[in-house]
């Protein structure tokens, strides 16, 4: 079962929000250089997905910064 834990949290904590980033810079290349959009819209539509990838990721860092805590006492 650890092993398992562990895996969630590192997919939760480091694999998704490096999709987000993947993505968003995908989105901006598209917007950015298919488009030629450089309004400011465009931009921040381009990083919705790592913002939601981060906001997910959120409680399980905080998650894995509190076992980290409680396991150094």
């Amino acid at each position: 079962m650890k092993k398992y834990e562990k895996n969630l949290l590192f997919y939760t904590t480091k694999s998704l929000p490096i999709s987000g980033i993947i993505v968003s810079a995908g989105a901006l290349l598209y917007f950015v250089i298919y488009q030629n959009n450089y309004t400011c819209a465009a931009v921040l539509y381009s990083f919705i997905p790592l913002i939601g990838t981060v906001l997910i990721a959120l409680p399980f860092w905080i998650l894995v910064y509190r076992i980290k805590k409680g396991n150094s006492h």
